[in-house]
Protein backbone atom coordinates (compact mmCIF):
# COMPACT_ATOMS: atom_id res chain seq x y z
CA UNK A 1 0.00 0.00 0.00
CA UNK A 2 2.93 2.34 0.63
CA UNK A 3 3.82 2.57 -3.07
CA UNK A 4 0.17 3.03 -4.05
CA UNK A 5 -0.18 5.92 -1.60
CA UNK A 6 2.96 7.55 -2.99
CA UNK A 7 1.77 7.27 -6.58
CA UNK A 8 -1.75 8.47 -5.80
CA UNK A 9 -0.32 11.53 -4.05
CA UNK A 10 2.01 12.14 -7.00
CA UNK A 11 -0.89 11.87 -9.45
CA UNK A 12 -2.97 14.35 -7.44
CA UNK A 13 -0.04 16.75 -7.21
CA UNK A 14 0.59 16.53 -10.93
CA UNK A 15 -3.02 17.38 -11.70
CA UNK A 16 -2.78 20.42 -9.44
CA UNK A 17 0.61 21.49 -10.77
CA UNK A 18 -0.58 21.62 -14.37
CA UNK A 19 -2.64 24.65 -13.40
CA UNK A 20 0.62 26.48 -12.64
CA UNK A 21 2.75 28.29 -15.19
CA UNK A 22 5.51 25.66 -15.16
CA UNK A 23 4.21 23.73 -18.16
CA UNK A 24 5.54 24.22 -21.69
CA UNK A 25 3.59 23.75 -24.91
CA UNK A 26 6.84 24.25 -26.83
CA UNK A 27 8.94 21.09 -26.41
CA UNK A 28 12.15 23.06 -26.97
CA UNK A 29 11.38 24.88 -23.74
CA UNK A 30 11.19 21.68 -21.68
CA UNK A 31 14.40 21.11 -19.74
CA UNK A 32 15.67 17.70 -18.58
CA UNK A 33 18.06 18.43 -15.74
CA UNK A 34 20.59 15.83 -14.57
CA UNK A 35 23.18 18.09 -12.93
CA UNK A 36 22.12 16.93 -9.47
CA UNK A 37 23.19 13.40 -10.32
CA UNK A 38 26.63 14.69 -11.33
CA UNK A 39 26.92 16.45 -7.98
CA UNK A 40 25.77 13.33 -6.15
CA UNK A 41 28.33 11.14 -7.90
CA UNK A 42 31.12 13.55 -7.02
CA UNK A 43 29.99 13.53 -3.40
CA UNK A 44 29.57 9.75 -3.30
CA UNK A 45 33.10 9.13 -4.54
CA UNK A 46 34.46 11.58 -1.98
CA UNK A 47 32.64 9.78 0.84
CA UNK A 48 34.31 6.52 -0.12
CA UNK A 49 37.67 8.13 0.69
CA UNK A 50 36.45 10.03 3.76
CA UNK A 51 33.50 8.07 5.21
CA UNK A 52 33.64 9.88 8.55
CA UNK A 53 32.90 13.14 6.72
CA UNK A 54 29.96 11.86 4.66
CA UNK A 55 27.34 14.14 6.24
CA UNK A 56 29.43 17.22 5.56
CA UNK A 57 30.38 16.05 2.07
CA UNK A 58 26.81 15.31 0.95
CA UNK A 59 25.65 18.63 2.39
CA UNK A 60 28.39 20.64 0.70
CA UNK A 61 28.74 18.83 -2.64
CA UNK A 62 25.18 17.62 -3.27
CA UNK A 63 22.55 19.47 -1.28
CA UNK A 64 24.17 22.92 -1.29
CA UNK A 65 24.73 22.61 -5.07
CA UNK A 66 21.09 21.69 -5.70
CA UNK A 67 19.09 22.70 -8.74
CA UNK A 68 15.74 24.30 -8.02
CA UNK A 69 14.19 20.86 -8.62
CA UNK A 70 16.38 19.14 -6.04
CA UNK A 71 15.71 21.98 -3.60
CA UNK A 72 12.00 21.20 -3.91
CA UNK A 73 12.61 17.45 -3.70
CA UNK A 74 14.82 17.90 -0.64
CA UNK A 75 12.13 19.88 1.14
CA UNK A 76 9.38 17.39 0.29
CA UNK A 77 11.16 14.04 0.41
CA UNK A 78 14.76 14.04 1.70
CA UNK A 79 14.17 16.54 4.51
CA UNK A 80 17.61 16.26 6.16
CA UNK A 81 21.15 15.27 5.30
CA UNK A 82 21.05 12.85 8.24
CA UNK A 83 18.08 11.00 6.71
CA UNK A 84 19.81 10.96 3.32
CA UNK A 85 23.03 9.50 4.76
CA UNK A 86 21.10 6.96 6.84
CA UNK A 87 19.57 5.56 3.66
CA UNK A 88 23.01 5.42 2.02
CA UNK A 89 24.40 3.60 5.06
CA UNK A 90 21.56 1.06 4.95
CA UNK A 91 22.26 0.19 1.28
CA UNK A 92 26.04 0.32 0.71
CA UNK A 93 26.13 -2.51 -1.85
CA UNK A 94 23.18 -1.09 -3.74
CA UNK A 95 24.59 2.42 -4.10
CA UNK A 96 28.04 1.14 -5.04
CA UNK A 97 26.51 -0.99 -7.80
CA UNK A 98 24.34 1.74 -9.38
CA UNK A 99 27.17 4.22 -9.99
CA UNK A 100 27.56 3.15 -13.67
CA UNK A 101 23.81 3.52 -14.28
CA UNK A 102 23.77 6.99 -12.72
CA UNK A 103 26.77 8.02 -14.80
CA UNK A 104 24.79 7.22 -17.94
CA UNK A 105 21.51 8.95 -17.03
CA UNK A 106 22.25 12.05 -19.12
CA UNK A 107 22.64 9.82 -22.19
CA UNK A 108 18.92 9.08 -21.97
CA UNK A 109 17.86 12.67 -22.63
CA UNK A 110 17.44 12.15 -26.41
CA UNK A 111 15.22 9.11 -25.80
CA UNK A 112 13.12 11.08 -23.30
CA UNK A 113 12.71 13.96 -25.76
CA UNK A 114 11.84 11.57 -28.55
CA UNK A 115 9.08 10.11 -26.38
CA UNK A 116 7.75 13.57 -25.56
CA UNK A 117 7.80 14.55 -29.23
CA UNK A 118 5.81 11.47 -30.19
CA UNK A 119 3.36 12.08 -27.35
CA UNK A 120 2.94 15.65 -28.58
CA UNK A 121 2.15 14.29 -32.05
CA UNK A 122 -0.45 11.96 -30.54
CA UNK A 123 -1.94 14.71 -28.39
CA UNK A 124 -1.05 18.19 -29.73
CA UNK A 125 -2.67 19.93 -26.75
CA UNK A 126 -0.06 18.44 -24.42
CA UNK A 127 2.08 20.72 -22.27
CA UNK A 128 4.93 19.38 -20.16
CA UNK A 129 6.86 20.51 -17.09
CA UNK A 130 10.62 20.46 -16.75
CA UNK A 131 12.02 17.13 -15.57
CA UNK A 132 14.56 16.85 -12.76
CA UNK A 133 16.39 13.58 -12.17
CA UNK A 134 17.83 13.36 -8.68
CA UNK A 135 19.03 10.86 -6.08
CA UNK A 136 16.67 10.45 -3.16
CA UNK A 137 16.45 8.25 -0.09
CA UNK A 138 14.07 5.52 -1.25
CA UNK A 139 10.94 6.94 0.32
CA UNK A 140 9.37 8.21 -2.92
CA UNK A 141 9.73 7.48 -6.61
CA UNK A 142 8.94 11.08 -7.37
CA UNK A 143 6.99 14.18 -6.61
CA UNK A 144 6.06 17.41 -8.34
CA UNK A 145 6.41 21.09 -7.61
CA UNK A 146 5.70 24.30 -9.47
CA UNK A 147 9.17 23.86 -10.96
CA UNK A 148 8.65 20.45 -12.54
CA UNK A 149 8.49 16.68 -12.32
CA UNK A 150 11.05 15.37 -9.82
CA UNK A 151 12.09 11.72 -10.18
CA UNK A 152 14.49 9.54 -8.18
CA UNK A 153 16.97 8.08 -10.65
CA UNK A 154 18.31 5.66 -8.05
CA UNK A 155 14.92 3.93 -8.15
CA UNK A 156 15.38 3.53 -11.93
CA UNK A 157 18.76 1.80 -11.99
CA UNK A 158 17.98 -1.91 -11.91
CA UNK A 159 20.30 -4.35 -13.68
CA UNK A 160 21.63 -7.86 -13.24
CA UNK A 161 24.66 -6.58 -11.32
CA UNK A 162 22.72 -4.56 -8.74
CA UNK A 163 22.01 -6.47 -5.50
CA UNK A 164 18.54 -5.95 -4.06
CA UNK A 165 18.89 -7.76 -0.74
CA UNK A 166 19.22 -4.40 1.05
CA UNK A 167 15.79 -3.31 -0.25
CA UNK A 168 12.55 -4.11 1.55
CA UNK A 169 9.64 -5.74 -0.27
CA UNK A 170 7.88 -2.57 -1.43
CA UNK A 171 11.19 -1.15 -2.68
CA UNK A 172 11.95 -4.25 -4.73
CA UNK A 173 8.42 -4.00 -6.14
CA UNK A 174 8.95 -0.36 -7.16
CA UNK A 175 12.46 -0.83 -8.58
CA UNK A 176 12.76 -0.43 -12.37
CA UNK A 177 15.60 -1.03 -14.87
CA UNK A 178 17.66 1.94 -15.98
CA UNK A 179 16.56 1.36 -19.58
CA UNK A 180 13.00 2.18 -18.53
CA UNK A 181 13.82 5.74 -17.52
CA UNK A 182 12.46 7.40 -20.72
CA UNK A 183 9.31 5.29 -20.52
CA UNK A 184 8.73 6.05 -16.84
CA UNK A 185 9.18 9.79 -17.51
CA UNK A 186 6.61 9.64 -20.32
CA UNK A 187 4.26 7.51 -18.19
CA UNK A 188 4.36 10.02 -15.33
CA UNK A 189 3.93 12.98 -17.67
CA UNK A 190 0.85 11.32 -19.14
CA UNK A 191 -0.65 11.44 -15.66
CA UNK A 192 -0.34 15.23 -15.84
CA UNK A 193 -2.56 15.18 -18.94
CA UNK A 194 -5.31 12.93 -17.59
CA UNK A 195 -8.60 14.25 -16.29
CA UNK A 196 -9.25 13.28 -12.69
CA UNK A 197 -11.84 10.45 -12.60
CA UNK A 198 -15.24 11.52 -11.32
CA UNK A 199 -17.04 9.86 -8.43
CA UNK A 200 -15.74 7.56 -5.73
CA UNK A 201 -12.43 5.78 -6.05
CA UNK A 202 -12.64 2.24 -7.43
CA UNK A 203 -10.16 -0.38 -8.52
CA UNK A 204 -11.52 -0.06 -12.08
CA UNK A 205 -10.74 3.66 -12.20
CA UNK A 206 -7.26 3.19 -10.74
CA UNK A 207 -6.54 0.38 -13.20
CA UNK A 208 -7.76 2.39 -16.21
CA UNK A 209 -5.68 5.39 -15.13
CA UNK A 210 -2.48 3.36 -14.90
CA UNK A 211 -3.25 1.19 -17.91
CA UNK A 212 -3.94 4.30 -20.00
CA UNK A 213 -0.56 5.75 -19.06
CA UNK A 214 1.13 2.48 -20.02
CA UNK A 215 -0.80 2.23 -23.31
CA UNK A 216 -0.02 5.79 -24.38
CA UNK A 217 3.61 5.39 -23.31
CA UNK A 218 3.81 2.36 -25.56
CA UNK A 219 2.38 4.38 -28.47
CA UNK A 220 4.89 7.15 -27.79
CA UNK A 221 8.08 5.19 -27.06
CA UNK A 222 7.41 1.77 -28.50
CA UNK A 223 7.92 0.18 -25.08
CA UNK A 224 5.53 -0.55 -22.26
CA UNK A 225 7.12 0.28 -18.89
CA UNK A 226 5.21 -2.66 -17.40
CA UNK A 227 5.86 -5.14 -20.18
CA UNK A 228 6.86 -7.93 -17.79
CA UNK A 229 3.33 -7.82 -16.39
CA UNK A 230 1.73 -8.06 -19.82
CA UNK A 231 3.92 -10.94 -20.94
CA UNK A 232 2.89 -12.88 -17.86
CA UNK A 233 -0.80 -11.93 -17.98
CA UNK A 234 -1.74 -12.21 -21.65
CA UNK A 235 -1.90 -16.04 -21.78
CA UNK A 236 -4.26 -15.91 -18.79
CA UNK A 237 -6.39 -13.01 -19.97
CA UNK A 238 -9.79 -14.71 -19.61
CA UNK A 239 -9.13 -16.10 -16.13
CA UNK A 240 -7.70 -12.81 -14.89
CA UNK A 241 -10.64 -10.86 -16.28
CA UNK A 242 -13.14 -13.00 -14.38
CA UNK A 243 -11.20 -12.41 -11.16
CA UNK A 244 -10.76 -8.69 -11.81
CA UNK A 245 -14.45 -8.29 -12.64
CA UNK A 246 -15.34 -9.48 -9.14
CA UNK A 247 -13.15 -6.81 -7.52
CA UNK A 248 -13.26 -3.87 -9.93
CA UNK A 249 -15.92 -1.86 -8.08
CA UNK A 250 -14.13 -2.13 -4.74
CA UNK A 251 -12.44 0.96 -3.32
CA UNK A 252 -9.19 -0.83 -2.45
CA UNK A 253 -6.63 -2.41 -4.81
CA UNK A 254 -7.14 -5.90 -3.31
CA UNK A 255 -3.74 -7.06 -4.53
CA UNK A 256 -4.21 -5.78 -8.11
CA UNK A 257 -2.21 -2.55 -7.88
CA UNK A 258 1.01 -1.39 -6.22
CA UNK A 259 1.17 -4.04 -3.53
CA UNK A 260 2.13 -7.67 -3.26
CA UNK A 261 -0.52 -10.00 -4.74
CA UNK A 262 -2.90 -11.87 -2.46
CA UNK A 263 -2.06 -15.20 -4.13
CA UNK A 264 1.37 -16.77 -4.34
CA UNK A 265 0.75 -17.81 -7.96
CA UNK A 266 0.24 -14.20 -9.08
CA UNK A 267 2.67 -11.41 -9.86
CA UNK A 268 2.16 -7.85 -8.63
CA UNK A 269 0.37 -5.01 -10.43
CA UNK A 270 -1.94 -7.07 -12.64
CA UNK A 271 -4.39 -4.18 -12.48
CA UNK A 272 -2.11 -2.34 -14.91
CA UNK A 273 -2.75 -5.13 -17.40
CA UNK A 274 -6.53 -5.00 -16.97
CA UNK A 275 -6.56 -1.22 -17.39
CA UNK A 276 -4.31 -1.47 -20.43
CA UNK A 277 -6.56 -4.01 -22.14
CA UNK A 278 -9.64 -1.87 -21.49
CA UNK A 279 -7.98 1.25 -22.90
CA UNK A 280 -6.55 -0.69 -25.83
CA UNK A 281 -10.03 -2.01 -26.66
CA UNK A 282 -11.41 1.54 -26.49
CA UNK A 283 -8.67 2.77 -28.85
CA UNK A 284 -9.06 -0.10 -31.31
CA UNK A 285 -12.82 0.32 -31.70
CA UNK A 286 -12.44 4.03 -32.50
CA UNK A 287 -12.31 5.07 -36.15
CA UNK A 288 -10.57 8.36 -35.32
CA UNK A 289 -7.52 7.34 -33.29
CA UNK A 290 -6.33 10.86 -32.48
CA UNK A 291 -9.80 11.79 -31.24
CA UNK A 292 -9.86 8.61 -29.17
CA UNK A 293 -6.65 9.70 -27.43
CA UNK A 294 -8.07 13.14 -26.74
CA UNK A 295 -11.29 11.63 -25.42
CA UNK A 296 -9.60 9.15 -23.09
CA UNK A 297 -7.35 11.87 -21.64
CA UNK A 298 -10.17 14.36 -21.08
CA UNK A 299 -12.91 11.94 -20.06
CA UNK A 300 -13.66 12.01 -16.33
CA UNK A 301 -16.26 9.24 -16.49
CA UNK A 302 -14.14 6.10 -16.54
CA UNK A 303 -17.25 3.98 -16.22
CA UNK A 304 -18.35 5.30 -19.61
CA UNK A 305 -14.90 4.65 -21.05
CA UNK A 306 -15.11 1.07 -19.81
CA UNK A 307 -18.57 0.59 -21.32
CA UNK A 308 -17.62 2.14 -24.65
CA UNK A 309 -14.47 0.02 -24.85
CA UNK A 310 -16.56 -3.11 -25.33
CA UNK A 311 -13.96 -5.08 -23.39
CA UNK A 312 -16.47 -6.90 -21.19
CA UNK A 313 -18.43 -8.00 -24.27
CA UNK A 314 -15.19 -9.06 -25.95
CA UNK A 315 -14.31 -11.27 -22.99
CA UNK A 316 -17.80 -12.76 -22.91
CA UNK A 317 -17.54 -13.70 -26.59
CA UNK A 318 -14.11 -15.25 -26.03
CA UNK A 319 -15.55 -18.08 -23.95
Amino acid sequence: MRVLFTLLVLTAQLATAQKSTGFHSDLDSVQIITSDIDHYLKAYKMTQKEPAQRNQIYQREYIDQASIGLKDYYQRRIQSVEAFVKNQDEKPKFYAAIVPALEQVSQQKPAIRKGLQKLKELYPQAAFPNVYLVVGRWNSGGTVSDNGLLLSADMLSKSAVVPTDELVDWQRLAYKPASYLPDVVVHELIHTLQARPSGERTLLKMAIREGMADFLTELATGKNPSDHIYQWAKPQERVLWQEFKQDMNEAEPKGWLQELPKRSDRIADLGYYEGYEIVKAYYEQATDKKQAIQDMLTMADYGMLFTQSGYEKKMAMAR
